[in-house]
């Protein structure tokens, strides 16, 4: 997804990365702006929290996941809780 022209960056890096591959080197942990770990939370806290930044009655880092969630549907978010959830 590009980023909008009203923002500075130039693009946006979504990824994920497997554990067991081992650890990222010093100078690429620097480049990450924000790092979360989701895998294996709790399905009901992560729908709790998903539907939350949706209707902004909960705030992430810098207030964009009410923009982020906005196209994101009711099922679609039940989906991704559950996927996330098993997530090892």
């Amino acid at each position: 997804m590009p980023a909008p022209p009203s923002d500075p960056t130039r693009f946006i890096l979504i990824g994920t990365m497997n554990p067991e591959e081992g650890e990222l080197r010093p100078q690429l942990l620097d480049r990450f702006g924000l790092m979360v770990r989701v895998a294996a939370q709790r399905e009901d806290y992560l729908v709790k929290a998903l539907r939350g930044y949706k209707d902004s009655s909960r705030h992430g880092y810098d207030g964009s996941m009410a923009e982020v969630m906005a196209p994101i549907t009711d099922p679609q978010i039940l989906d991704l809780a559950y996927y996330i959830a098993r997530v090892k």
